[in-house]
């Protein structure tokens, strides 16, 4: 069928993420996983790459007390956007996330540093939103390489399956930022 342009079911501008499952991609220090943690979410998993930032997590999540509902799981973008079967190892001590989970809700704050993950977001976040029509991804950062931004949401209008809407959230006028700051909102087309 057609795809459905369906958005009667959200103002675009908050999230709920109340006993819905959360992956954070490129945690950092898991800021944004944590605030879905406290407003209520079922299950939440902080992923990231670096080994200094999965210890950092891990010890964020044990001093929150947030054992219960936060993971902490490494996830390589490369190897889980990859069509091939390029397997990659987790740092000692750290579970990468297991190739069948889906989230209702991924989250990532300022993801888009490299060319690549222009490529690579967009499949990470196909394979990674769960199939349900409720669920949602939103991706928030500064524009540092308009370019770059560019080629990520043709790179989700390739998906056949998901659809991204940019908008403008902010101007910088004080900082290098030339193009402000956006959030990108991406959900699965609905079809008749």
């Amino acid at each position: 069928g057609e795809p459905k342009d369906d958005d009667d079911d959200d103002d675009g501008v908050i999230i709920d993420v109340k006993d819905k499952t959360v992956l954070e991609l490129g945690a950092g220090v898991g800021l944004v996983g944590f605030a879905a943690a406290k407003l209520g979410a079922k299950e939440v998993v902080l992923s990231d790459f670096e080994a200094p930032l999965l210890e950092a997590l891990a010890e964020s999540v044990e001093r929150n007390g947030s054992e219960k509902t936060t993971k902490v799981r490494w996830l390589d973008w490369r190897a889980d956007g990859a069509s091939n079967t390029e397997k990659t190892e987790p740092p000692d001590a750290f579970l990468a996330l297991e190739k069948e989970d889906t989230y209702d809700i991924i989250l990532g704050s300022d993801c888009l540093y490299e060319s690549h993950h222009a490529t690579l977001l967009p499949k990470v976040i196909n394979k990674r939103l769960s199939s349900s029509p409720n669920a949602r991804c939103r991706l928030l950062g500064a524009v540092r390489n308009r370019e770059m931004l560019d080629q990520l949401i043709e790179n989700f209008r390739k998906c056949e399956n998901l659809r991204a809407t940019e908008t403008s959230v902010a101007k910088s006028e004080r900082l290098n930022y030339d193009g402000g700051y956006v959030r990108v909102d991406i959900k699965r087309k609905s079809f008749r």
